[in-house]
């Protein structure tokens, strides 16, 4: 083979590579080592087609609704990942999930959770509400990097939960008290109704003391305020009973918002140096998934030998 037809047949072989990759990259299922490919309207198929343990994964476009009944994580590539729907998760059984339920992924509506579970994580979700059934107790939930626009339901049966660097419009939690939960550089634009001996970390809360007639409409007992930001609302300031504020802010000058940002005035953290509110802390709020990406790639052929060479450089986003 001559240096010409070796050429052509390399970048032959590039170009079937990246379309077979355009046309993997829809749904795709890994189970055993081998992935099962589905269309864009099949995701529910690829759920039911997967075992416990297995991982599906969404490229970016826009999918069909599904529900989750079984012990695996869906994932996709973040904000250009788009589910239209509901998801409902309802995994039997009570061991503890090892893995994210769902990953990098909006959906256009809510998520509904149904059954009891331990360790149960969402990871870089976005969706309108989430919401619980109020029959199952819950033990140890986590959610790392998500937006909710606009309610996050925290009902008596959460027994433990956990939010990092989330974006939350409305946390309402019913009269909250368990007493074992933890908000830490969180962004939370109202909260409505009473919670009980929660704990927040480096959070910047807005209207968390008013409703849209200037009501009070939160009361914190026993909560544990530490190194947080607070919009000083029209003179008044927060209902509480027993609260410790420990190195706390209040200002009617910053414009801390449900996107996270300050407008007067930048808070730094005395804790760990960084931003107060959503895009502080150690998991900066983003809903792209940490997974190894190219940014950098070159080959060049070797005629003698009659080898393609590539390099490629990888790093995590």
């Amino acid at each position: 083979m001559n240096k010409m037809k070796f050429w052509l047949s390399a970048c032959l072989m590039l170009a079937t590579i990246s379309s077979k990759a355009d046309i993997a990259a829809t749904v795709m299922l890994h189970h055993n080592g081998k992935t099962t490919l589905f269309q864009w309207n099949e995701v529910q198929n690829a759920v039911d087609a997967a075992a416990d343990g297995d991982t599906i994964y969404l490229a970016e476009g826009t999918f069909s609704a599904f529900n989750v009944n079984k012990r695996i994580m869906v994932r996709g590539t973040g904000p250009k990942t788009i589910v239209q729907g509901m998801c409902y998760i309802n995994i039997p059984g009570e061991a503890p999930l090892g893995m994210p339920v769902l990953d990098a992924i909006c959906f256009s509506e809510d998520i509904y959770v149904y059954s009891a579970y331990k360790q149960f994580t969402l990871r870089k979700i976005k969706a309108q509400n989430l919401r619980f059934h109020n029959t199952s107790n819950f033990y140890d939930m986590k959610l790392f990097c998500c937006q909710f626009t606009g309610y996050l339901w925290l009902r008596q049966n959460i027994k433990e939960f956990n939010a990092f660097n989330c974006k939350i419009y409305r946390l309402h939690p019913e009269d909250y008290k368990s007493g074992k939960v933890t908000f830490e550089h969180c962004n939370i634009s109202l909260i409505t109704d009473t919670i009980v001996g929660a704990t927040f970390n480096s959070c910047a809360l807005k209207e968390c003391n008013k409703n849209s007639q200037g009501y009070n409409i939160t009361n914190f007992f026993s909560c544990v305020f530490d190194n947080c930001v607070f919009y000083y609302y029209n003179g008044y300031y927060l209902g509480w009973s027993n609260c410790n504020m420990i190195n706390c802010t209040k200002d009617s000058n910053v414009d801390i918002n449900f996107n996270g940002t300050s407008g007067s005035k930048t808070y730094i953290s005395t804790i760990d140096n960084t931003y107060i509110g959503a895009y502080g802390g150690t998991y900066p709020f983003t809903l792209y998934p940490a997974l190894p990406t190219v940014t950098k790639h070159r080959y060049s052929v070797d005629a003698a030998n009659k080898k393609l060479n590539v390099t490629l450089t990888v790093d995590k986003r």
